[in-house]
């Protein structure tokens, strides 16, 4: 953990703390940004942690409903066992357009603002909610991919998959 934290305080000291703010305030009012950061503390990086790792499985739980929803349809249609798995694999793995990139870009956002936010407010990386989880759940070259991204376009968030 001690070593991911050092490449994230590294990623995001390169790239200056008012980056991330201009790409925040893009999609969420000033008002708004103001109003998450102005009091912030462990318990809102908590916050916003599980509800980014709620959306990520949820995605998760969209695509089973999916696959079900497809197997079901195909069995009504009287389609073989091997037809119908290969379609529910299909829907299990292919990116869900627009609301699964929705999705991941939310969950993402929410995962970028609360490390850069603990950053900023001088937190260790290794107290910092959103950074522990994405490193427990996703490992090490994940923190940097999402630190990356959340330098760049926040649209391109929707691009870091969970697998």
């Amino acid at each position: 953990m001690r070593s991911a934290a050092e490449t994230g305080i590294s990623l995001i000291a390169a790239s200056p703390r008012e980056v991330v703010i201009g790409r925040a305030t893009e999609y969420v009012s000033a008002q708004t940004w103001q109003r998450l950061t102005r009091s912030w503390s462990g318990r809102r990086c908590s916050a916003l942690a599980k509800l980014a790792r709620t959306i990520l499985d949820a995605q998760d739980r969209l695509r089973e409903g999916l696959a079900e929803v497809t197997d079901r349809t195909l069995e009504l249609l009287n389609r073989s066992s091997i037809e119908r798995q290969f379609a529910a694999e299909l829907v299990r793995r292919l990116p869900l357009p627009t609301v699964g990139e929705n999705l991941i870009a939310t969950a993402r956002g929410l995962q970028v603002t609360g490390i850069v936010v603990c950053v900023a407010e001088s937190r260790p990386l290794t107290e910092c909610a959103c950074f522990t989880d994405v490193v427990r759940v996703e490992g090490q070259d994940k923190v940097k991919s999402l630190i990356t991204a959340g330098m760049a376009d926040w649209a391109g968030l929707a691009t870091i998959d969970t697998r």
